[in-house]
C-alpha cells in the first residue's frame, strides 16, 4: 500500500501542524453505583404489559405454556421432582414472561439431570446407552454407598465435638473393618466442607419452621470464650406447627465488640439479618435475659430498645435465676446460713488446691469403708441443685471428714502442716463437731432438696408462667412443712444422740434442741419472703400474671360468678395487644365473645391451661372459632420464662472452642455449636440427604471415585516391583555362580585323579614285560582305580 502524495505547503511524511489547539474531548461522566441500581429500580418498577413469546417454545424444547393459568414451567422438572429445584420459579410456575430466566435456568445444573432423567425415559430400554447407563448406575451406587460411610463419619466427628484432624483416622480405622470407602476425601480438609454441607442440611428445615412461626421470643445471654472473647448467643422460643416437642432454636453466637446495650441490641438485629427474617419485629412478642442492668435498664436497656419499636414487648427475668438470687438475699439476714456457707467455702480450697490432703481423704474413707466425693464450691453464681450438692456431700460423708481432720490437727501427726492449714482445719472441726451446726446442716440438706426441685422445674424448655408460679407455690408448701416437724435427717441425729450421746462415732458439744428449733422457722420465714419478692411480678400486676383468668383450675364454680370473672383483667390484656390485634384486624368484641366461648368449653375440661391452649391451636376449626384469642394463646405458650438453655449453649461453647482450638471463627464456631446442639442422633442422621446437598451444591461436577494421584501410585507400585526383580535376578545369579564354581571344583578334582591313574598305569607297564602282565591284572586295576 502507497503513502499518498503530499499535499500544498506540506513535506514528505509530515502532517501539517494545527495552527489553533483543540480542547480535548469531554469524558463521559460515569453513573455512580447508587444511581444505576436507582435506575434499575426505576425500570423494574414500570408496569409494563408482558406477554409469552410462542418462539421461545422452538429456542427451549423443555418449555411448556399453560393458557388458563397464563403461566410458563419447566415440563422435565416437573415430571421429576425428587431431584428438580423446587424453589424455582419455572417449577412452580412462572408468569413474569423474562428471556433472562430461561437462559439461566437451561444450563443448571438440577435441570439438566430432570432433562437427561427424561431422555432416558424415552428412551427406554431399547436404547443403545442403557447397558452402558446401568453399568453406570451400578458404578454410582458403590460410591454412593462410599460417600455416605464418609459422610457418617464427618458427623460423627462433629456431633461428639472432635478435631477435624480425628477424620482421617476413623476413616481409615472404617477402611480396615471393611466399610467402602472412595479413594479419596480422606483429609481433614474434606472433613470440613463435608460439615458446611451438613450444617446447612440440617439448619435450613429448622430456620424455615421458625420463619414460617407466626410469634416467637428472644433469650440472650454473654461469656467469654478460651481466646478471652466476649460471646453473646442468641435462642429463640417460637411454636412448632410439626409440633415438637422441643421448640427452643440455638440460633446464633457471636463475638460482640462492646456488650452494652446497643451492641448487644445490634447483634440481635444482625442475628435475624443473617437467617434473612426480615419481618422479625413484626413477629417478636417476648425477651428474656438475666436480671443484669444492660438487659433490664428501664430507659437505655436492651429491652427499653426494643420496647421502642415493639410496644407490646413482655421482657421476663429469668426465673432460675431469679430463684438462686433469693437464696443470696436469705443469706444476708441468717447468720447460721453465712457460717455454713464460709465452712463449705473452706471446705472446698482445702482440697480444690492440694492433690495430698484429697488423697488423705479418700484413704481415711477406705478404712472406714464408706465412699467420699470431693467437696464442691457453694459460693459464687450458680444454680440451686449445684449448692443442694455442696452440702449434702458433707452430710453424707460426715464421719470421714470429722476424722481426717482430727488427724490433720493431730499432735503426733508427722510431718505437720503449716500453722495456716491447721487454724483451717480446727474452725472446720469446730463446726462440725457442734450439735446445733449438724442438725442445722442436715436441715438445711432437706431445705435445699426442696430449693433444687424447684430450680429444676425452672430449667425446663418447655416452661410457662403458669408453670412456673405452680411450681413456686409446691416448692412454698414443701418449706412451711418443715417448719412443723423435724425433717428426716435431723430426726437421724436427734435419735442417734439420744440413746448413744453419739453421731457417727463422734461426741458433739453444745447439745440443745431448743435454738435449732426457733432458727428453723427464720430460715423458712426468710426464704419464702425473698422468693416471693423476687417473683412478685408473675403473681399480680403484670400482663403475663393476669392471663391467670383463662385457668379453670381458679374459676369460681357459680355460674354468674364465672360469667363476670376477670372481666378488668381480661380488658387490661386486650389494651396491651391492641396494635396487634389490629394488624391481625381483630376488634376488642370479637375478643370479648371469644372469651365467653372460651368459658364454655374449658369450664368442662380437666386438662391444664397450657394443655387446652395447645389443644385449641391445634385444631383448625377451633383456631377459625377463637381467631383473637388464638394469638393471645400463642404469645402466651412462647415467652420465654427462663434462660437455662443459654447456659447449656456456654457449655457446649467451653467442649468446642477448648485451649487446642482457641482460634476458631464466630461463624465456624456457630456451625458447630448448632450441629451439637440441634443435629439429630447418629440413628436418625440422614447422610443420604446431605450427600445430596453436597452433590449439587459444587461450581463444578464432583468426581468422587476420581484419585488425582492414582497414577503416580501406580508407578509406584510398578518401580518398586522392578527394583524387587532384579535384586531376585541379582540373587539368582549370584546362586548360580556359586553352583558352578563347586561344579568346577569337584571335575578339576576327578580330573587329577585320571590323570594320577593313567600315569601309575603308564609307570607299571615301563616296569614289566608285556607278556608278564595279564590282563585280568589290568581289568582288576581299573576296576580299583
Amino acid at each position: 500500500m502507497f503513502l499518498s502524495p503530499p499535499k500544498q505547503g506540506e513535506q514528505p511524511g509530515k502532517k501539517k501542524r494545527k495552527t489553533e489547539l483543540q480542547p480535548p474531548p469531554q469524558k463521559r461522566e460515569s453513573q455512580s453505583e447508587e444511581e444505576r441500581i436507582q435506575k434499575a429500580r426505576d425500570y423494574e418498577g414500570k408496569e409494563r404489559a408482558r406477554a409469552f413469546i410462542p418462539a421461545w417454545l422452538d429456542q427451549f424444547p423443555w418449555l411448556r405454556f399453560d393458557k388458563e393459568k397464563n403461566e410458563m414451567f419447566c415440563e422435565p422438572c416437573r415430571h421429576f421432582p425428587s431431584i428438580s429445584d423446587k424453589t424455582c420459579s419455572l417449577y412452580k410456575g412462572n408468569s413474569t414472561f423474562r428471556k433472562t430466566l430461561l437462559d439461566c435456568h437451561d444450563p443448571s445444573k438440577k435441570h439438566e439431570m430432570c432433562a437427561a432423567a427424561s431422555q432416558a425415559k424415552i428412551d427406554g430400554e431399547n436404547s443403545v446407552v442403557a447397558p452402558i447407563l446401568r453399568g453406570l448406575s451400578k458404578m454410582q451406587d458403590e460410591l454412593r454407598a462410599g460417600m455416605s460411610n464418609l459422610f457418617h463419619v464427618a458427623y460423627f466427628v462433629v456431633k461428639s465435638e472432635r478435631p477435624f484432624t480425628d477424620f482421617p483416622v476413623l476413616v481409615d480405622l472404617n477402611r480396615r473393618t471393611g466399610a467402602k470407602m472412595p479413594l479419596c476425601y480422606h483429609h481433614d480438609k474434606a472433613c470440613a466442607r463435608f460439615f458446611v454441607d451438613i450444617y446447612q442440611f440440617i439448619y435450613d428445615p429448622i430456620l424455615a419452621e421458625v420463619k414460617s412461626a407466626r410469634f416467637f421470643s428472644v433469650m440472650i445471654d454473654g461469656a467469654t470464650d478460651k481466646a478471652i472473647l466476649e460471646q453473646e448467643i442468641v435462642y429463640v422460643r417460637y411454636r412448632d406447627s410439626t409440633k415438637r416437642p422441643k421448640n427452643v432454636f440455638f440460633f446464633s453466637i457471636e463475638h460482640v465488640k462492646r456488650a452494652n446495650a446497643k451492641g448487644l441490641y445490634a447483634h440481635i438485629m444482625g442475628a435475624f439479618a443473617r437467617g434473612r427474617v426480615d419481618d422479625w419485629k413484626k413477629r417478636l412478642v417476648g425477651f428474656g435475659a438475666d436480671g443484669a442492668a444492660v438487659n433490664f435498664g428501664k430507659d437505655n436497656g436492651v429491652q427499653a430498645l426494643l420496647k421502642r419499636d415493639i410496644a407490646y414487648l413482655i421482657a421476663l427475668h429469668c426465673v432460675a435465676h431469679r430463684a438462686e438470687r433469693g437464696l443470696v438475699d436469705s443469706l444476708k439476714e441468717l447468720d447460721k446460713l453465712k457460717a455454713l456457707n464460709q465452712n463449705l467455702k473452706w471446705l472446698y480450697k482445702h482440697y480444690k488446691f492440694s492433690p495430698k490432703a484429697l488423697h488423705e481423704l479418700r484413704l481415711v474413707a477406705e478404712a472406714l469403708e464408706e465412699k467420699v466425693l470431693k467437696p464442691t464450691n457453694f459460693a459464687g453464681a450458680r444454680f440451686l441443685p449445684y449448692i443442694h450438692k455442696a452440702n449434702k456431700i458433707v452430710c453424707e460423708s460426715y464421719a470421714v471428714f470429722v476424722t481426717y481432720f482430727q488427724d490433720l490437727i493431730s499432735t503426733e501427726r508427722r510431718p505437720k502442716p503449716s500453722p495456716k492449714v491447721r487454724g483451717r482445719a480446727y474452725r472446720i472441726l469446730t463446726f462440725l463437731m457442734d450439735y446445733d451446726n449438724v442438725l442445722f446442716s442436715y436441715f438445711m440438706r432437706d431445705t435445699f432438696e426442696a430449693l433444687s426441685e424447684l430450680s429444676l422445674n425452672f430449667q425446663k424448655d418447655s416452661l410457662t408462667v403458669c408453670d412456673a408460679v405452680e411450681a413456686l407455690e409446691t416448692c412454698s408448701l414443701k418449706l412451711v412443712d418443715l417448719q412443723f416437724q423435724p425433717t428426716e435427717g435431723m430426726q437421724e441425729v436427734i435419735d442417734a444422740v439420744s440413746e448413744t450421746g453419739l453421731f457417727r462415732g463422734t461426741k458433739l458439744k453444745y447439745v440443745n434442741e431448743g435454738q435449732i428449733l426457733f432458727l428453723r422457722k427464720k430460715v423458712i420465714d426468710v426464704l419464702i419472703k425473698h422468693l416471693e419478692k423476687r417473683f412478685q411480678d408473675l403473681q399480680k400486676g403484670s400482663v403475663p400474671s393476669k392471663c391467670s383468668i383463662f385457668n379453670p383450675s381458679q374459676w369460681p364454680s357459680d355460674r354468674q360468678e364465672l360469667a363476670a370473672y376477670g372481666k378488668q383483667d381480661f380488658a387490661d390484656i386486650c389494651e396491651h395487644y391492641q396494635p396487634l390485634m389490629d394488624e391481625h384486624s381483630v376488634t376488642t368484641k370479637m375478643l370479648k365473645s371469644e372469651f365467653i366461648l372460651y368459658k364454655s368449653y374449658a369450664a368442662a375440661r380437666t386438662l391444664r391451661m397450657p394443655q387446652i391452649f395447645s389443644g385449641i391451636l391445634c385444631d383448625t376449626e377451633r383456631c377459625k372459632q377463637y381467631k383473637g384469642l388464638s394469638i393471645l394463646f400463642e404469645i402466651y405458650l412462647v415467652l420465654a420464662v427462663n434462660t437455662a438453655v443459654c447456659e447449656r449453649g456456654f457449655s457446649c461453647m467451653k467442649r468446642v472452642k477448648n485451649d487446642w482450638r482457641s482460634c476458631l471463627g464466630t461463624e465456624q464456631l456457630s456451625r458447630l455449636m448448632f450441629s451439637s446442639i440441634e443435629g439429630p442422633s447418629m440413628d436418625n442422621f440422614d447422610a443420604a440427604g446431605a450427600m445430596e446437598k453436597w452433590w449439587t451444591s459444587g461450581n463444578r461436577a464432583r468426581r468422587p471415585g476420581f484419585n488425582p494421584w492414582q497414577k503416580e501410585q501406580e508407578q509406584e507400585i510398578r518401580d518398586d516391583l522392578y527394583e524387587d526383580l532384579v535384586l531376585m535376578d541379582q540373587e539368582a545369579e549370584q546362586e548360580e555362580n556359586v553352583r558352578q564354581e563347586a561344579i568346577s571344583d569337584e571335575l578339576g578334582l576327578e580330573a587329577e585323579n585320571v590323570a594320577a591313574g593313567e600315569k601309575r598305569l603308564a609307570e607299571a607297564l615301563d616296569d614289566s614285560d608285556e607278556s608278564d602282565i595279564d590282563e585280568s591284572d589290568i581289568d582288576t586295576f581299573l576296576k580299583d582305580y
